[in-house]
């Protein structure tokens, strides 16, 4: 309620004007939470927004978060990578994320052999994934060191011209298998293996 000052009182008139001022202060920052409110509407209706990792392939298996995430897991215990190139609008990637995402037996293989990421085509790391063209879906395995292994592709149901894209979860697994083997846990005498590893001592380890 406003206070209106009376003839010879200096104090509620100096309490009018503080009343006044917050007031304004007040209208003024609401008038700043509507257009920035409004401003990103109309940024996410205008602008195409990510879609994150989880919110495509759940929240089963251990997705790192980036590339250099992932690169820096897998240097921990020396295990392969997996990376899953993929696309927003695209047929073949919107049957088989759903197919690795409820993948059991994927989601086990990764969480104990793996350090995994999934990336979309258009990041700019994924420019060093093209093998054999741009195509999605496609998944490469990498050493634990980062470089692309080209002995691993699919060699059950291939496409000649596409030889790193999988229409099913069956292909994944058996070349994880292979990749498991070409890899398996060995101590190094500066970095432990996965099965000597303090895993509570890293941070990256944890999450």
């Amino acid at each position: 309620k406003k206070i209106y000052p009376t003839q010879g009182s200096i104090q509620d008139h100096e309490i009018s004007i503080t009343l006044a001022r917050v007031k304004g202060e007040k209208e003024s920052r609401m008038i700043v939470e509507l257009l920035a409110s409004a401003t990103r509407f109309l940024v996410d209706a205008i602008i195409p927004q990510p879609v994150s990792c989880d919110s495509k392939f759940g929240n089963k298996i251990p997705w790192r978060k980036s590339l250099s995430d992932a690169l820096e897991y897998a240097k921990l215990d020396f295990r392969p990578v997996m990376v899953i190139i993929w696309m927003d609008g695209c047929p073949s990637c919107s049957e088989l994320i759903p197919q690795v995402a409820n993948s059991n037996e994927i989601a086990k293989m990764i969480s104990e052999e793996f350090s995994a990421v999934a990336l979309n085509e258009h990041r700019d790391d994924v420019k060093r994934f093209s093998v054999d063209g741009g195509y999605t879906p496609r998944i490469y395995f990498l050493s634990p060191t980062g470089k692309v292994d080209t002995r691993f592709y699919n060699k059950w149901d291939p496409e000649p011209e596409f030889k790193f894209y999988y229409p099913s979860v069956k292909g994944i697994v058996r070349s994880m298998k292979d990749v498991v083997e070409a890899y398996p846990d060995r101590c190094m005498a500066s970095r432990p293996c996965k099965i000597h590893h303090p895993k509570n001592d890293h941070p990256l380890l944890r999450k």
